[in-house]
């Protein structure tokens, strides 16, 4: 599988190289702010989760 990681900018946590069972040991407020960012997705989903230009951005 190919490393896409750089090809991605999001304003979520990268949680990539954490396993499932440390992030059960982890404070939860280190990920208060992705999770408020995801509920907002759900609520209001748009296409465009990226930090890119405004102009690319389809919500």
């Amino acid at each position: 599988m190919d490393d896409l990681s750089g090809d991605v900018q999001s304003d979520l946590i990268d949680l990539t190289e954490i396993s499932m069972d440390d992030l059960r040991q982890c404070d939860p407020r280190i990920f208060a702010e992705s999770l408020d960012r995801i509920l907002q997705q759900i609520e209001k989903p748009r296409f465009n989760l990226g930090t890119g230009p405004p102009g690319q951005r389809i919500d």
